[in-house]
């Protein structure tokens, strides 16, 4: 088994972002463990704003009680409404899946 550095690691990240390939398809090809290689990146670059992230324009929260929710735009497009009573964790996690 390889003991990869943090810096080894990052490479790894590079090369996959400009291979254009899958996680999974890049890992066979490495002869890497998928699922381990996703955790590595999460681990390692936990604020990654570079990514579908960024897609996001506005979290507004109202100034009305009465009203309280959350809404969440993305591109634009995508409009959610959530109550602002939500778990905040509940919302990091959603936010987490629909990067990918």
């Amino acid at each position: 088994m390889n003991r990869r550095t943090k810096s080894d690691w990052q490479a790894l990240f590079n090369e996959h972002k400009q291979s254009g390939l899958t996680a999974v398809a890049f890992c066979q090809e490495r002869n890497l463990n998928p699922k381990y290689f996703c955790l590595r990146r999460k681990q390692l670059q936990p604020n990654n704003k570079n990514t579908a992230a960024s897609a996001f324009t506005a979290v507004t929260l109202p100034s009305s009680s009465a009203t309280s929710m959350i809404e969440l735009q993305i591109n634009d497009t995508v409009k959610l409404s959530l109550p602002q009573t939500i778990s905040p964790a509940w919302l990091v996690d959603f936010i987490h899946q629909l990067r990918g």
